[in-house]
C-alpha cells in the first residue's frame, strides 16, 4: 500500500514538474516577443534594433529570425531602398507585424516648435514609411519577399518598382514580381492599409488563405513587356480574399 502511494506520489510530482517547465517555456517564449525599430533617418544596422534609440538604419537586419508576437516598425518619414526575404513565421495568436510608428502627440505639443526637427528625425514623423526596389538584380524587383505564414503587413508605402529587363513563354520574368510577394506555400498572410505607386506589380499572391485587404494601388503606366500591362494584385492560387482594394489608373 505504501509503495502504490508513494508512485502515486512521484508520478503526480512529475507531471506537476513537467506542466511548471512547459509554463515557463510558453511564458519566454511570449515574453520574448520582441519590437524592434527601423529608422533611415538616424539609424544604424550595428545597433540592436530594439528600443527606438538603438533603431536599425536599413532592411540589413530584416532576413533574420523573428518569433511569434515580434513587431518590426518603420519610422514615419523614413525611406528604404532594395528587398530582403522573410522565413519566419508567426502564429494565429501571434502574427509577426510589419507597420510604422511615429512621435506621440503630446510630445509635439509639449516641445517648442524650433526644437521639433531633430525629434521627428529620431522618432518618426510625416508620411508612411515608403520603399522601392528599382533594381532588377535584387530580388527580381521585390521588396517584402514573405517565405513564412501569419505575417502582417499595414500602412507602407510602395513606390517605383522596376521592370524585367524582359519576359517570354521560357524566363517567365513577370511571373517573379510584386513589391509584396507572398510566396507558394505560404498562408494566412495579411496585406493591408498599404499603398503602391508605379509597381507593375503590386502584390503576388501564391499562397492560400491570405488576406489583401483596403490598399491603394494607383498609376501604374509603363508596359511590363510583350503584351504585359501593369497588374495591381496577382493571385496564383485560390482560397484568398482580395477585399475592400482601391485600384485606379493601371494603364497599359
Amino acid at each position: 500500500m505504501q509503495t502504490r502511494t508513494s508512485h502515486r506520489f512521484i508520478k503526480l510530482r512529475w507531471c506537476c514538474i513537467c506542466n511548471l517547465v512547459l509554463f515557463i517555456f510558453l511564458f519566454n517564449l511570449q515574453a520574448n516577443a520582441t519590437t524592434y525599430y527601423v529608422n533611415s533617418r538616424s539609424g544604424n544596422d550595428d545597433n540592436t534594433g530594439a528600443t527606438i534609440e538603438a533603431a536599425w538604419k536599413s532592411l540589413k537586419n530584416l532576413s533574420r529570425k523573428f518569433l511569434p508576437g515580434d513587431n518590426v516598425l518603420f519610422a514615419r518619414g523614413s525611406s528604404y531602398t532594395g528587398g530582403f526575404v522573410l522565413t519566419s513565421s508567426g502564429t494565429a495568436t501571434k502574427p509577426i507585424v510589419f507597420s510604422s510608428y511615429s512621435v506621440e502627440a503630446d510630445v509635439i505639443l509639449k516641445t517648442p516648435r524650433k526644437e521639433l526637427a531633430p525629434i521627428f528625425e529620431k522618432y518618426g514623423a510625416g508620411p508612411a514609411p515608403s520603399f522601392t526596389n528599382p533594381d532588377w538584380n535584387v530580388l527580381n524587383g521585390n521588396i517584402f519577399r514573405v517565405e513564412g505564414s501569419y505575417i502582417v503587413i499595414d500602412g507602407l508605402y510602395f513606390h517605383d518598382n522596376t521592370n524585367p529587363p524582359s519576359s517570354d513563354h521560357k524566363n517567365k520574368n513577370v511571373q517573379k514580381l510584386g513589391a509584396v510577394y507572398l510566396a507558394l506555400g505560404t498562408h494566412h498572410n495579411v496585406v493591408k492599409n498599404c499603398e503602391f505607386f508605379q509597381t507593375p506589380v503590386g502584390i503576388k499572391v501564391k499562397g492560400t488563405h491570405n488576406l489583401i485587404s483596403r490598399n491603394y494601388l494607383h498609376d501604374a503606366t509603363e508596359m511590363m513587356a510583350h503584351s504585359w500591362g501593369p497588374i495591381a494584385i496577382m493571385i496564383v492560387s485560390g482560397q484568398n480574399e482580395i477585399s475592400f482594394n482601391r485600384i485606379s489608373r493601371l494603364k497599359n
